[in-house]
């Protein structure tokens, strides 16, 4: 009779959800704008992501609008969730979501954000 040896695994880590910029970096002269979208992509093959509150926090001499993007359509994968208008007061400066603050449907996933760089021309 020959035994049988079988092995399971289940992962219990919490499914990421990333956060970036396109592009990631931007080149501006003083007073010039451009928009940049703001991508999300979640490692979950089979979990909707439901909605998404995320508020950017700017650094240095630059200025956005919207400071906020909320995304109510649930998701699979990857999606844009929206654009930021991105201008430049003169000098570098940096534009990053703020991880502490944001509010996602269902709360567990872990947050993968990036940072938007933004340098003077």
């Amino acid at each position: 009779m020959r035994e049988k040896l079988s092995f399971s695994a289940s992962a219990d880590a919490n499914p990421v959800l990333r956060i970036w910029f396109e592009p990631a970096a931007l080149i501006l002269s003083p007073g010039q704008s451009i928009s940049v979208k703001m991508m999300m992509e979640s490692d979950a093959e089979q979990r909707l992501v439901g909605s998404v509150h995320v508020p950017l926090i700017v650094s240095g001499d630059v200025q956005i609008d919207p400071s906020k993007i909320e995304f109510q359509k649930p998701f699979l994968g990857r999606t844009e969730v929206g654009n930021v208008r991105v201008t430049s007061l003169g000098g570098s400066g940096e534009v990053r979501v703020d991880k502490e603050n944001v509010q996602v449907l269902p709360p567990d996933f872990l947050l993968s954000p990036a940072v938007l760089k933004i340098t003077e021309r």
